[in-house]
């Protein structure tokens, strides 16, 4: 009977994620509400298709993460509190595990759960020299700031030297953050990117699709915003 029972909860967590994989290839965000209120683990199943090799979904699959959270809120906010810590744990050595997207969930996490931000905004900052998850880490902390820009803004010194990380990905996600906190401290070092060319990728949540920019285009954007104030 047991071992039964295992199979048949096997069998029902692959449909489950069959169902839920169909809506992240639509970006149907409504669906994906609605399926989260008819089973019993919403967020360890999408946690789960956080190891697909389809990036796309990958990032679908975080966007849909920040919904249902905020969704579940009101009724398990200790369950979403418990995935927060999780993933942070999964960041550290200790896990035995790589949460290879683990910043971005945390990220988008909090956005759609702000009350979190003040316990665990900052310690994202510890990450961004972490490997592999400078990234994810720099991106985590853009959307934080999109949400609450006050949680960094006395931790610009932390933040600055990522302008010049080699990577374009951490530069154009370093600028992200920077044009949420007020940007009048670091005009300057913002004009010297206006001419990078270097392209790198950003996942838009308003069209589910991963977009492709170059720092100097951020750059400039930032400037621009900046110059009509």
């Amino acid at each position: 009977m047991t071992k039964q029972y295992s199979q048949y909860q096997t069998s029902q967590r692959a449909r489950q994620k069959e169902i839920v994989s169909r809506f992240l290839q639509s970006h149907d965000i409504t669906s994906i509400l609605k399926w989260a209120q008819t089973v019993r683990n919403p967020l360890s199943i999408l946690s789960s298709m956080l190891f697909s090799n389809d990036q796309l979904l990958v990032w679908r699959t975080i966007d849909a993460l920040g919904h249902v959270t905020a969704l579940l809120d009101k009724n398990r906010h200790d369950t979403i509190h418990q995935l927060v810590r999780h993933n942070f744990w999964m960041m550290n050595d200790e896990s035995g595990n790589i949460g290879w997207h683990a910043p971005e969930t945390i990220g988008e996490i909090l956005y759609h759960v702000p009350t979190l931000i003040p316990e665990f905004g900052k310690l994202l900052l510890s990450y961004t020299d972490e490997e592999p998850f400078e990234r994810g880490t720099h991106w985590a902390i853009a959307r934080v700031s999109q949400r609450q820009p006050s949680v960094y803004a006395d931790s610009i010194d932390i933040i600055i030297p990522s302008l010049k990380n080699p990577d374009a990905q951490v530069r154009g996600y370093t600028l992200l953050t920077l044009q949420w906190i007020n940007p009048s401290d670091v005009i300057q070092e913002i004009k010297e990117l206006t001419g990078d060319t270097s392209a790198f990728d950003w996942y838009d949540s308003n069209t589910g699709m991963i977009q492709k920019e170059t720092v100097g285009e951020i750059a400039k954007n930032i400037m621009s915003q900046f110059s009509t104030e």
